[in-house]
């Protein structure tokens, strides 16, 4: 039973840390004082004082786009889903994965989670499906995001779906960059990556439809690259701001 105890005391001290960590982030985001005439951010078409305002619902500013226009979060929504987010980071169990069977559940419930926290940003989002720009540049990803790719495509992907994928790896194949040959400086590595996005090679899972044939299962470096700015800016590069969550 001491064993017990004192587990049950470690994981509430993570908790506690986790969530100090999400107060102190939230402290740092001014409250947006919100008159009772103002629309509610939340979405609806009604009146702030005729929807979360007697509710109490407290909004917080994140940020403001280039005309001024506020992005505005509900710090209790948030809260919740970063918390179940950073929860499950930091599963003792997560730690202890022992096979490969085991990692890709883990995966794809943080998959999940993550999906779930940045879709309360979503309306703040420029990128909107059919938009392809980001399918040009350098995508790294780890083994076992590439392995729960590869079990969706064989399971959800035509033949024929899969034989083009395979000749466009074939035909970039000598234009990948592995993670070894990458600079260690920050400059030369952003240039190495602007270098690769001028050659315009698509991303092998991207369909004649400029869709994301294995969208569902696409790595981090896919999930966590959402645009902010102007559409335009993300052509060329200048003036992207992006999403850092």
């Amino acid at each position: 039973w001491g064993c017990v105890v004192k587990k049950k005391q470690r994981q509430s001290g993570r908790s506690h840390v986790i969530r100090r960590v999400i107060d102190d982030y939230l402290r740092a985001c001014p409250v947006m004082k919100l008159s009772d005439g103002d629309a509610c951010p939340c979405g609806s078409i009604r009146r702030y004082d005729d929807c979360c305002g007697p509710k109490g619902v407290e909004y917080r500013l994140l940020w403001e786009s280039e005309s001024g226009e506020p992005a505005l979060i509900d710090s209790r929504i948030f809260r919740e889903r970063a918390t179940k987010l950073l929860m499950y980071l930091d599963r003792p169990w997560a730690r202890g994965i022992s096979s490969l069977s085991q990692g890709l559940r883990y995966l794809e419930g943080l998959y999940r989670r993550y999906d779930s926290f940045v879709a309360l940003f979503e309306s703040f989002v420029s990128c909107r499906r059919g938009c392809t720009a980001c399918c040009y540049y350098l995508v790294g990803t780890s083994f076992i995001e590439a392995e729960l790719i590869k079990r969706y495509a064989v399971r959800h992907l035509s033949q024929e779906q899969l034989d083009a994928i395979r000749v466009r790896v074939r035909e970039q194949l000598p234009h990948y960059i592995r993670e070894n040959q990458r600079p260690r400086d920050r400059q030369k590595d952003e240039e190495l990556l602007a270098a690769y996005f001028q050659k315009r090679l698509p991303c092998p899972f991207l369909s004649t439809e400029n869709d994301c044939m294995v969208y569902p299962v696409r790595p981090f470096t896919c999930r966590s690259h959402s645009a902010v700015s102007d559409p335009h800016a993300c052509e060329t590069g200048k003036g992207l701001e992006l999403l850092d969550v």
